[in-house]
C-alpha cells in the first residue's frame, strides 16, 4: 500500500524513485542510471503505428506514436514507461521511428540539453 499523500496544495511521495520519475524531463534513463549508479537499458515492449510517414512531420502536422518500454537495471524492471511522442520535424521523426532511438538517446546527438524535443 502506498503512503503517498495529497491535499489541495501539496503532494508527498515517500519513495525517492517516485520523486525522481516526476522530476525527469525526457531523460529518465540517465537520471535512473545516476541514482542506481548502474547502466539502464531500454526494453521495447510495444508501440503503436506512427500517425503518418516521417516525411509528413511538420509543426503544423506532427507525427505521433505511443510506446511502452521497460527501463532495465541488471535484468530487473526499474520503471515501466508509456509515452506519446509528438515529432514536428523529419529528422527527429526519422530517429524515433526508423532508427528506433529511445527518448533518452535523443539528448546525445543534439546539443539542446534539457530543452524541449521538437
Amino acid at each position: 500500500m502506498s503512503s503517498d499523500s495529497f491535499s489541495t496544495n501539496q503532494t508527498f511521495f515517500q519513495w525517492p524513485d517516485e520523486r525522481i520519475a516526476l522530476t525527469a524531463k525526457g531523460d529518465l534513463q540517465r537520471t535512473l542510471s545516476a541514482y542506481f549508479s548502474k547502466p539502464i537499458s531500454v526494453q521495447r515492449i510495444w508501440e503503436t503505428p506512427a500517425s503518418g510517414p516521417v516525411s509528413s512531420a511538420t509543426p503544423e502536422t506532427p507525427v505521433t506514436q505511443t510506446r511502452r518500454v521497460n527501463l532495465m537495471c541488471e535484468g530487473h524492471v526499474a520503471c515501466v514507461c508509456i509515452s506519446t511522442i509528438k515529432m514536428s520535424n523529419q529528422e527527429t521523426a526519422h530517429l524515433f521511428l526508423e532508427e528506433k532511438f529511445a527518448i533518452g538517446q535523443m539528448f546525445r546527438p543534439y546539443p539542446f540539453g534539457r530543452r524541449k524535443v521538437e
